[in-house]
């Protein structure tokens, strides 16, 4: 049962926080089960959201690789007739 505290109040016992608790975690656990999470699917619908316009493609911030920084530098290079 539970019992009433120094300063009148009501104080839980620790199974029914126990029992609470697990109740949280196996409801969290359900619906990460009913929704998975998937980085392939994000990334097929942020690519659509991204393209949907110009206007909204040239807002993004985009992230390059230094590998990927390098093959435009390359590109550059070469058609501006510079070596790389």
């Amino acid at each position: 049962m539970s019992d009433i505290g120094e300063e009148g109040t009501l104080v839980a016992e620790a199974n029914t926080v126990s029992l609470l608790s697990n109740a949280e975690i196996n409801q969290q656990i359900a619906t990460a089960k009913r929704y998975p999470r998937s980085v392939s699917s994000f990334i097929k619908k942020a690519t659509e959201l991204v393209t949907l316009n110009e206007a909204i493609a040239q807002q993004c911030i985009y992230a390059l690789t230094e590998d990927q920084q390098a093959a435009i530098r390359k590109v550059e290079a070469e058609s501006t007739g510079e070596a790389a």
